[in-house]
């Protein structure tokens, strides 16, 4: 917490609340399974110890909203609350399931003119690479190698962009019911996979 400015936070007497967005409990998993995650053989990644999650998936956003929305009604005037830790070592895990393919052509529509740029800007002549419609740009599925590195970068990119986005909500809602309240995250420093340029600027880094 140094980070964020609070040298001197009495265990006693004060905490920050964690929001375990994380960790999808079984319960969950098993009624909305498609929070779950989908591997590059699309194949469900089923449940671990942490980070079992599609990030994109409405499911998700549905239930952890209304998760965050109770946690943090509940303890917003709780004297030894002084802050909100949000989520936990965010890192994206990739996500190959329909949801998070057609958010991905979604994010690309936003950022290209039309996919006779996209075949132009990322050289997908090579090897007969280029698009003919939005149903064949896909995120990486399957094992082939090589991938065409503007492809790629791109990828990583909307998956960067994703977590962004989960950030993004739960962070609306911690400050709409807990104004004046500190917000941050925890993060491992060095190993994030995804690029920090996506994280909301007003979130305090632990």
């Amino acid at each position: 917490m140094v980070g964020c400015g609070y040298r001197s936070i009495r265990r006693t007497r004060h905490a920050d609340r964690v929001i375990p967005t994380n960790n999808p409990p079984n319960w969950m998993t098993t009624r909305y399974p498609d929070v779950l995650p989908m591997d590059e053989q699309c194949q469900i990644i089923r449940p671990v110890v942490r980070g079992h999650r599609c990030n994109n998936r409405y499911s998700l956003r549905m239930l952890g909203s209304k998760f965050v929305e109770a946690v943090s009604q509940r303890n917003a005037k709780h004297p030894a609350v002084i802050g909100w830790q949000i989520d936990n070592e965010m890192h994206y895990q990739e996500c190959h399931c329909d949801t998070c393919n057609r958010a991905f052509d979604a994010w690309l529509q936003k950022r290209y003119s039309s996919l006779e740029e996209i075949n132009r800007v990322w050289g997908m002549v090579v090897w007969s690479g280029e698009y003919s419609s939005w149903a064949e740009v896909t995120t990486p599925l399957g094992t082939s190698k090589p991938i065409n590195p503007s492809y790629l970068l791109k990828c990583k990119r909307f998956c960067s962009d994703s977590v962004g986005y989960l950030l993004g909500w739960q962070l609306e809602i911690v400050r709409r019911n807990c104004p004046g309240q500190f917000v941050t995250h925890n993060m491992w420093q060095f190993r994030m996979k995804w690029a920090t340029t996506c994280y909301p600027s007003d979130i305090q880094n632990a």
